[in-house]
């Protein structure tokens, strides 16, 4: 591509012209110099959010990490799919999985290249040209002789001005959703107290106490045909317990199929592998539509008798039931899991089932709430992407990246 395909005053430029890497790693032995320590983890994926700075002395680092400040752009080169790209509000040190690039704020704005870097067109290009097939990601090299292309600084001011008031509202709706799920967990705990202490001292039982089945998902091709049956993934969990059912595939399937692995009103369904911070996601199913559920899922049905499967998916979502997953979670680097059998085998305490259908009745109320909020966070975050996309992608509808 030339300056000349460019829109008018655009101009193309690789990234190592207009901005730098640290030029040193931090060793250990100066961990000290340093408060602040973000790792691939800590930032979420997608939003450009950093979920919490670390402490370095609490951190428990062994090797040797990055410097960055607030004038740096913090971009994921692991996975990069997932979009884990960040503005740091304060200096510290990061993982070697992130790189810190520092622009020339001659040349580009901080904000601008933020949200380059985030946009669908940037994450595409770089997802291809990554390497690594278990783990791809997007060597320091390649990044920095990729090209993006540059207006005035007067233009980069006005779009990144644009973009980040957008931001902001869609944050503010996130959080409102986040808060949401706070006050459910309140709810949670003063009607049953903190299972790790169980002050109700209620009789406590395994899940498989309370469970009548527990299935796995099917493991087919997916597709974009909307004529087929639609089929909830891992991605289709927040990491706080909500299913999202605005980003579906679809799966062609039989009668047989569908029976086996359809989902029904209060299925549970837990993510059994996914990355060591996110396995264990576990959303509920409302019974709004026809929907079969993938293989990196297991759907739990409990005993009505016994249970409520409000009250096991806010368990699941507790903080005590996160700890007590995090810790059964086996696997590789960058990958955990937890099977069936170790799933049916957490102890929790068991409250009557009248207090169960109590705190169901009240969860169908802030269900309805959080469908109306995620509903607006959406429609917010389609025009977020609207005007990314306008932003980063030339007049005649190909890529700038």
């Amino acid at each position: 591509m030339s300056d000349e395909s460019l829109p008018e005053g655009w101009y193309l430029r690789e990234l190592g012209e207009i901005c730098t890497l640290p030029d040193r790693q931090v060793p250990p032995r100066e961990f000290s110099r340093y408060q602040n320590y973000v790792g691939l983890e800590d930032i979420e994926s997608g939003t450009g959010r950093i979920i919490k700075y670390r402490k370095v002395s609490e951190a428990k680092l062994k090797s040797s990490k990055f410097p960055f400040d607030e004038s740096c752009v913090l971009y994921g080169k692991l996975r990069p799919y997932l979009n884990k790209v960040a503005l740091p509000e304060v200096a510290g040190i990061c993982s070697t999985d992130i790189l810190p690039l520092a622009p020339n704020t001659d040349v580009v704005l901080r904000e601008f290249l933020y949200f380059y870097l985030r946009s669908p067109l940037f994450v595409e290009t770089v997802s291809k040209r990554s390497t690594g097939a278990n783990l791809p990601r997007i060597t320091p090299g390649l990044l920095l002789h990729m090209r993006i292309a540059l207006p005035s600084i007067e233009v980069q001011k006005k779009m990144a001005r644009i973009l980040l008031r957008t931001e902001q509202v869609l944050r503010r709706r996130r959080e409102a959703n986040e808060l949401t799920n706070k006050a459910t967990q309140s709810v949670f705990l003063k009607m049953f107290g903190d299972p790790a202490k169980n002050p109700m001292g209620w009789e406590v039982v395994t899940i498989a106490d309370i469970v009548a089945e527990t299935q796995y998902g099917l493991s087919k091709a997916i597709n974009d045909d909307p004529s087929h049956v639609p089929i909830v993934r891992m991605n289709n969990i927040t990491p706080d317990g909500r299913l999202d059912l605005n980003d579906l595939r679809y799966v062609d399937i039989g009668s047989n199929e569908l029976a086996k692995y359809g989902l029904a009103k209060g299925d549970v369904l837990f993510n059994r592998t996914n990355s060591r911070e996110l396995v264990g996601k576990t959303g509920l199913f409302s019974g709004e539509g026809e929907f079969i559920f993938a293989s990196y899922l297991i759907r739990i049905r409990v005993e009505e008798k016994k249970a409520v499967p409000e009250y096991l998916w806010a368990f699941l979502n507790s903080y005590y039931g996160k700890r007590t997953l995090l810790r059964r979670a086996r696997g590789a680097i960058g990958q955990a899991n937890i099977n069936a059998q170790e799933l049916r085998s957490i102890s929790l305490p068991l409250p009557p089932i009248e207090l169960q259908l109590r705190f169901a009745s009240l969860m169908e109320r802030v269900r309805s709430l959080t469908n109306n909020q995620t509903r607006s966070e959406h429609e917010i975050a389609a025009l977020f992407n609207a005007l990314t996309e306008k932003t980063f992608r030339r007049k005649e509808g190909e890529p700038v990246a």
